[in-house]
């Protein structure tokens, strides 16, 4: 039977029968990054949050992650973040959802946006919201279709290391990057201190909103909302990298390295980087 902890009848009310597999290998970028297994969170039948649901343990399907916003190398972090079953905490919120498009096919079990624009914001910053006066921001010139084409939009995937870029958008994140940052960008080692991370760009990507957002309100009285920036699209969601989550310190070596790939041939993908520091809730049943 199922034995509960002490103070809880969490197991008798919401346990279930689960149907899962065994792996007895794993490669690539799963690797290093399981302990216990994986659990997927995706749109297939099979997905966990879809077996509570036909199991009549969540009324919808729909789920929240929220990871740790992970910084420099002095942070002492023991936890991942919060995952939330059946909604989400609005506590957790420092600004309002903003929901965009899940533009995947019917049949298909991956979440896929439609990456309208990217900027590089100069002098960093954790935010959507500027830190202070003055700082510029610069979009990419970069062909929209090509960069979303490969796999039928770009990939959002929390099991996905890096960012990864389509080779479309090298030229001109290679050469915007140089003006803002004043050098050349380096997939490469390098000794950095905290405050000249700090001070690299923040990446911001402009994503296609959600088909039945809500319009009945000024989208610039929203601060990750395109607004102003992208008058055709103001309702679009903006999504703030930081360098801090970017650039991965390696202490046997006490150097930093970007965790961007902008030659992919198999498409673009933001991964755990573009996510953390951010609450991402996701509604199956409205594809948003």
């Amino acid at each position: 039977g199922i034995q509960e902890a002490d103070g809880t009848d969490v197991p008798k009310r919401f346990g279930f029968p689960l149907v899962f597999a065994c792996q007895t290998e794993a490669l690539g970028w799963y690797s290093s990054q399981v302990r216990d297994g994986i659990m997927g969170f995706s749109t297939a039948r099979t997905s966990f949050v879809n077996q509570m649901v036909f199991q009549d343990k969540l009324k919808y399907p729909r789920f929240c992650m929220c990871f740790e916003n992970r910084m420099m190398n002095g942070m002492d972090i023991r936890g991942s973040g919060v995952v939330t079953l059946g909604g989400y905490n609005p506590k957790i919120l420092d600004a309002p959802l903003v929901f965009v498009q899940n533009i995947a096919k019917q049949g298909e079990t991956r979440y896929k946006i439609h990456v309208r624009n990217i900027f590089f914001r100069q002098g960093g910053g954790q935010s959507i919201v500027q830190e202070r006066d003055g700082q510029s921001v610069v979009k990419l010139n970069f062909n929209e279709e090509l960069f979303n084409a490969k796999n039928g939009g770009t990939i959002l995937d929390s099991g996905v290391p890096l960012l990864i870029f389509d080779a479309s958008i090298q030229d001109t994140f290679m050469a915007e990057w140089k003006k803002l940052a004043g050098q050349q960008f380096s997939f490469g080692k390098m000794i950095l201190t905290e405050k000249e991370v700090q001070s690299l760009p923040t990446i911001i990507i402009q994503i296609a909103a959600h088909d039945g957002i809500d319009k009945s309100f000024n989208p610039r009285t929203v601060p990750n909302m395109a607004g102003d920036r992208d008058p055709r699209h103001p309702f679009d969601g903006l999504l703030a990298i930081p360098s801090s989550h970017y650039m991965e310190y390696n202490p046997s070596t006490g150097t930093y390295r970007a965790k961007i790939s902008l030659d992919s041939k198999l498409g673009s993908f933001l991964g755990i980087n573009a996510m953390q520091g951010h609450a991402f809730f996701y509604d199956l049943a409205k594809d948003r």
